[in-house]
């Protein structure tokens, strides 16, 4: 008996802001992110990333806490939660390389013990 082997998954950076992207799912050389123009372009809302060059506005909470953002940095494979402090982005251990960021999602409505 064969034993089938699963297809290497692997990454390369970017062309344009050097996020890893799975070349097997991604042919064009460029992110999801940066491949369409119309990302770029766009204001911020929830659910969308927005290029690292255009930091967001409110970065803090109405009690002075940093508010957590979903980013994404040269080098990694998978976007996870960081912080603005109004010059640069860090993960509570150290500055990042951000190449992307979003709001994180509106937490789910718990009213009615769902």
């Amino acid at each position: 008996m064969t034993k089938m082997s699963k297809a290497k998954q692997t990454y390369n950076p970017c062309d344009d802001c050097q996020y890893s992207y799975s070349k097997n799912a991604q042919e064009s050389g460029m992110c999801k992110i940066c491949e369409f123009p119309y990302f770029r372009d766009r204001k911020q809302s929830e659910g969308e990333w927005v290029r690292a060059e255009n930091p967001p506005d409110e970065y803090r909470d109405e009690y002075g806490e940093l508010i957590p953002f979903l980013v994404c940095c040269k080098g990694t494979v998978y976007p996870f939660r960081a912080m603005y402090d109004g010059t640069n982005w860090g993960d509570g251990i150290g500055r990042l390389d951000v190449t992307h960021w979003m709001p994180l999602p509106s937490p789910p409505d718990m009213k009615g013990g769902e």
